[in-house]
């Protein structure tokens, strides 16, 4: 395998590793957001999921890539 092989194979990898930790918290994100509305304390849901993802996004992967689901805000 030539070195630009192993580059490219390594930026797919990459690429697909930053795909499922959004996934991930994407998922996290929606779960606490519904626990709260719930429980009556989200007045914009899609606003809470993004604001959510975010924090989470920081406190768990710091500066690792992470890629943002196109459906972000949604259920």
């Amino acid at each position: 395998m030539t070195r630009d092989e192993e580059i490219r194979q390594a930026e797919a990898h990459d690429h697909a590793r930053a795909g499922e930790r959004g996934d991930r918290l994407r998922q996290m994100a929606n779960d606490v957001v519904s626990m709260l509305d719930l429980h009556g304390l989200v007045r914009d849901p899609r606003e809470a999921r993004v604001l959510t993802f975010g924090v989470l996004a920081d406190h768990l992967y710091g500066l690792r890539a992470v890629d943002i689901p196109r459906d972000l805000g949604e259920p």
